[in-house]
């Protein structure tokens, strides 16, 4: 029920997007964004047309974010957690390592998590 989607660089966009300073600053970024935006805007309208509602919680294309407890910067090509996210995933991991053996129902539940 969540859709992400990561756009690949144009080939011309082959420099080191590290220092680029992104859709701002960098013509092949801002080229990259412009898709995004406009790829969004048809996807939204192919959900509109099946008759699905869209929520408006939603993230605007961007290269730096965090979502759902996961950070992502596509400029440096790293993700990583939120504080919340780790400890409550380091929460769950404790519970499954304290039984020593879960069935798959029980395992089940931590999905998502």
């Amino acid at each position: 029920d969540d859709l992400c989607m990561i756009l690949a660089p144009t080939t011309e966009h082959m420099h080191d997007s590290t220092t680029c300073g992104g859709f701002e600053k960098c013509a092949h970024c801002a080229d990259t964004h412009a898709r995004a935006l406009q790829l969004e805007s048809e996807i939204n309208e192919q959900i509109q047309r099946l008759g699905l509602i869209l929520n408006e919680k939603r993230m605007a294309p961007t290269q730096l974010g965090e979502f759902l407890g996961i950070g992502f910067d596509t400029l440096r090509g790293t993700f990583w957690l939120s504080q919340a996210k780790a400890e409550s995933l380091a929460e769950y991991a404790s519970d499954l390592i304290g039984k020593g053996a879960a069935t798959p129902r029980e395992l089940a539940k931590y999905r998502g998590k």
